[in-house]
């Protein structure tokens, strides 16, 4: 039986060593979990966003990180990987060390038979932000409109009401209509 070349066992090795060393420096939340609910394999990513070692990451059950108001349908999601379907763009909010929570958008698929998970997962706490300020501003302006288009109409109402005196209507400070008319054509 012929061993292998020292040139096989380095080609054999590179590319292994390409992977580990893509997983290692993606600036995106690399993972691998199992249907069992446990995380497997992470990469230094989740540590620089979440603030955990990947120890502790590892070694409880990742429903426990997020955010309770997330949890069913994060459930449901894990649900259908596990059917064998693919998630894109899924959002949920996660525990970080320091006990604020960090919004997560989820790209996995699923591998039935190894009862896996490889997911790309990315903070988008910030853009998450700016939705809301965004939103809050349009409501704020919003309403700006609403006070501003009452304002013009009580104008105009006012302006009519004006109009009206000029030509011999009231407006409560008794004005007949016939004293209405002589300004008008006096001064009109």
């Amino acid at each position: 039986m012929k061993r292998p070349t020292k040139k096989k066992r380095a080609a054999q090795t590179r590319p292994e060593e390409e992977l580990s060393r893509f997983f290692a420096l993606s600036l995106d939340m690399l993972c691998i979990a199992g249907f069992d609910g446990y995380f497997k394999r992470l990469n230094p990513a989740w540590e620089k966003t979440l603030g955990y070692n990947l120890d502790e990451l590892l070694a409880r059950p990742y429903l426990e990180l997020v955010h309770p108001q997330d949890r069913e349908s994060t459930i449901a999601e894990a649900q259908k990987l596990t059917t064998g379907r693919d998630t894109i763009c899924f959002e949920n909010r996660y525990l970080c060390k320091d006990g604020s929570y960090k919004w997560l958008s989820w790209s996995s698929t699923p591998l039935p038979e190894h009862k896996l998970i490889y997911a790309v997962t990315r903070d988008v706490t910030g853009r998450k932000r700016a939705e809301e300020e965004i939103r809050r501003l349009n409501i704020g302006l919003g309403r700006r409109v609403v006070e501003r288009t009452a304002q013009l109409d009580g104008d105009r109402r006012g302006d009519a009401s004006n109009e009206w005196t000029r030509v011999g209507g009231t407006t409560g400070d008794h004005t007949s209509r016939d004293e209405g008319a002589l300004y008008v054509g006096l001064h009109g």
